[in-house]
């Protein structure tokens, strides 16, 4: 059985340690969740790893805090549909945790490394011609943040200087200390690349909507009156603690636009927010719909 599973797709062998992996920690997280929901997977003492985990790679790590990155693992991309030109949904791992109502405008994925740098991952992934580019996103993260200090101290507040510090880093595997921040880093992001960055905060089971948001670029030039795209980012939490990559279908509902960006926006970017009410308002129709 091993040497078939072996053999199988990326997917299909993370799924398969998933499933390893709850038989084996059994310890709960020290949060408590709602009954009748998936059991939390904790921290466990060192143990050797198994055969599946190093084929994985270096077994997935557990964080605490805000939604931020998670250490070890192998990536894995989606599967194409013969003829359709659509990813296969049925291999994605996650899907038990996506909201349903975000499963008929997902086309595809890309479950990055994650050694402590997915969330950088995912932006050098859309931006950078691969994840591996991720020191650059980091660069270029710094040099926003540390540009602009008066605007960003309005997102990061006492932690601007820590945040700083958290997003300069050399490269390779790292600690939570240097873990990608969302929906707090997404600001740099969308302001860099002058897009829209929608933030999907994916639950432990297909009903749980928070923390979900969209971020839009606080400043632009003359010459650019929209966001010159939409990219979703999926934060698998809590057990997880690992950012991957989602791709949606075009015209795809999105969640609410954060406060925070009303307050820092300028001149250059208001009515952008009108761009998406139509789409805020068919996630919150979607939204309702499912508890209907």
């Amino acid at each position: 059985m091993f040497d078939q599973v072996s053999s199988s797709h990326p997917s299909i062998i993370r799924s398969a340690t998933h499933i390893l992996h709850d038989m084996f920690n059994t310890s709960c997280l020290d949060t408590e969740e709602p009954e009748g929901v998936e059991r939390p997977r904790g921290r466990q003492p060192r143990r050797n790893k198994s055969a599946f985990e190093y084929i994985r790679g270096r077994g997935r790590g557990r964080g605490r805090g805000r939604t931020s990155s998670s250490s070890g693992s192998q990536s894995s991309s989606s599967v194409n549909m013969p003829g359709t030109g659509r990813m296969d949904i049925e291999h994605f791992p996650y899907k038990d945790r996506i909201p349903n109502i975000m499963m008929p405008f997902l086309d595809g994925w890309n479950d990055v490394i994650a050694d402590g740098n997915c969330g950088f991952r995912v932006v050098a992934d859309v931006f950078q011609m691969g994840e591996d580019n991720y020191g650059l996103v980091r660069q270029l993260m710094y040099s926003e943040i540390a540009s602009n200090r008066d605007v960003y101290g309005h997102v990061y507040g006492e932690d601007l200087d820590r945040s700083l510090q958290r997003i300069r880093w050399g490269g390779g595997p790292c600690d939570q200390n240097h873990w990608f921040d969302a929906p707090l880093d997404l600001f740099a992001v969308a302001n860099i690349y002058k897009c829209a960055v929608m933030h999907f905060g994916l639950g432990l089971h297909s009903r749980a909507y928070y923390p979900c948001t969209t971020v839009l670029p606080w400043c632009s030039r003359e010459t650019v009156t929209r966001p010159v795209r939409d990219v979703a980012i999926g934060f698998l939490g809590p057990s997880y603690r690992h950012f991957i990559r989602l791709d949606m279908s075009p015209d795809f509902p999105v969640p609410h636009i954060i406060p925070k960006w009303y307050e820092i926006r300028r001149a250059s970017v208001e009515g952008w927010d009108a761009l998406y009410h139509a789409r805020v308002q068919q996630w919150n129709n979607l939204i309702a719909c499912s508890f209907c």
